[in-house]
């Protein structure tokens, strides 16, 4: 493993949409660390995105990573996930990424493995790992409150437009083009859903099959995933045509029953019942707590955080989701 970092980290930054500036990058600094260069394609952007935090803009990607940062955090588009990553292993960077990890899951073994051959941290922004239910979800299972699960539903859905125009700005446009975006509600929300089943299983899952609409597009409104785990069949849906959604994840076992409501969420503001008695959890910056988990994983500490491998699977769990939908049939997951 690269050196213990001893103060706080020196964060890169690339891709300055709004997941970055609004949550992200304001929990980087939060956590005790620093943003010391960011870069843009956009020369005014990297400048003002640099002045508001602090850092050094950039209009070179090689040029930042050749300079002083510990560590890059990627948010740019889903498509350029893979060779910034890369690029920033190649440097002796560690890597912290957005989801999905890549658009391949060949990439994504490939970057594992780079990470590994570097001694460097790689990790995935799946927040929902850091939400304080979800540790409590695990703990009940593994100590047999709920018996043998057997069904788990789980949800994450929204409303919003189902394709981009050309009258947005270009910063959120390429969610709208196939090749950058590999998918539509699967890519926004539903890598979520499926990553947060892994964790509370402890395992990923054995066969998956779907049904998106729409059909015939890569880019979807709505995915309906069937997972098996065993003896325990999952439900995942994602979606961008949902109003008033309830995204709330229920776990059935033959001795009880374990339902966190607004578990899927970008803010912590969940109740969980688990047979019958109900805590809240109402408070915490869950982006603040992905930052520091991923301090945790450089530092070789115990850290809750998705690391490569954990991604690595969601890319291949969701690229044979959409082939499942397309080709109409179910899939074993051999990995």
């Amino acid at each position: 493993m690269a050196d213990v970092v001893t103060m706080g980290m020196k964060f890169a930054v690339i891709g300055l949409g709004n997941h970055a500036i609004k949550r992200v990058m304001p929990a980087i600094r939060m956590s005790g660390n620093s943003i010391n260069s960011v870069y843009s394609r956009s020369p005014e952007k990297a400048s003002r995105i640099a002045k508001d935090f602090g850092g050094e803009p950039y209009q070179s990607y090689d040029r930042m990573l050749s300079g002083d940062c510990d560590a890059v955090y990627i948010a740019s588009p889903n498509s350029l996930h893979y060779s910034n990553a890369m690029a920033a292993l190649e440097h002796g960077k560690h890597v912290l990424m957005e989801k999905p990890m890549t658009l391949d899951y060949e990439e994504a073994k490939n970057l594992v493995e780079k990470a590994e051959e570097n001694n460097l941290s790689l990790a995935v922004g799946f927040h929902l790992r850091l939400h304080p239910a979800v540790e409590e979800i695990k703990k009940h299972i593994r100590d047999g409150d709920i018996g043998d699960v057997t069904a788990i539903d789980a949800s994450w859905g929204g409303f919003s437009p189902s394709s981009r125009t050309n009258t947005e700005e270009s910063d959120s446009r390429w969610w709208g083009e196939e090749s950058m975006v590999g998918g539509g509600s699967i890519m926004g929300t539903g890598v979520h859903v499926m990553d947060t089943l892994n964790n509370v299983m402890g395992f990923h899952p054995d066969r998956i099959s779907s049904f998106r609409d729409p059909r015939a597009e890569l880019i979807d409104a709505t995915s309906s995933i069937l997972l098996n785990y065993g003896a325990t069949i999952a439900h995942a849906v994602s979606s961008r045509r949902m109003f008033l959604p309830d995204n709330s994840l229920r776990i059935m076992g033959t001795e009880g029953a374990i339902v966190c409501t607004d578990l899927f969420s970008t803010q912590i503001k969940s109740s969980l019942n688990v047979n019958g008695k109900t805590k809240r959890f109402q408070s915490g910056n869950i982006y603040r707590k992905e930052v520091d988990s991923f301090v945790d994983l450089v530092n070789e500490k115990r850290s809750l955080i998705a690391k490569g491998i954990d991604g690595s699977i969601v890319v291949k769990m969701t690229e044979l989701a959409i082939r499942s939908d397309m080709e109409g049939r179910a899939f074993p997951i051999d990995l």
